[in-house]
């Protein structure tokens, strides 16, 4: 038997090699308005959860200051907090977003409630601590 050993010389791509890679360029562009666009989305929300984390934080521990002294905390003050030890570091504007601010509204030993400037404060159910 003869057998022909034939050298391909391959110089470029073939059909199927094209047709595999316009396919999968083409899924993955399918892909990015419906998959990709939500991130976005998903960070600020990301970014507003970690805020309200923060408005917990003083939340509780405003609480906290409130129920174990007799000179309540009627404005929000970090300083005091910090150096009486009911926060274990000041919670800085601008984290976790630029836009953030946390401010108080009102008397916190009475009605008054905690908010960030940009997201808001949290809702009522969680403030109800303030009404005691």
């Amino acid at each position: 038997m003869h057998y022909f050993i034939m050298k391909k010389n391959k110089l470029g791509f073939t059909f199927k090699e094209l047709l595999i890679v316009i396919i999968i360029i083409a899924t993955v562009l399918s892909l990015k308005p419906t998959h990709f666009s939500d991130y976005k989305g998903s960070k600020e929300e990301a970014i507003k959860k970690a805020c309200f984390s923060n408005l917990r934080v003083l939340q509780n521990a405003i609480e906290k200051y409130n129920e174990e002294n007799d000179n309540k905390m009627s404005t929000l003050d970090q300083e005091i907090l910090l150096s009486k030890k009911y926060i274990s570091d000041i919670i800085e504007d601008r984290k976790p977003d630029k836009r953030c601010k946390y401010l108080s509204e009102g008397d916190l030993s009475t009605e008054g409630y905690i908010y960030c400037e940009y997201h808001g404060d949290l809702s009522q159910q969680h403030r109800k601590w303030l009404k005691k």
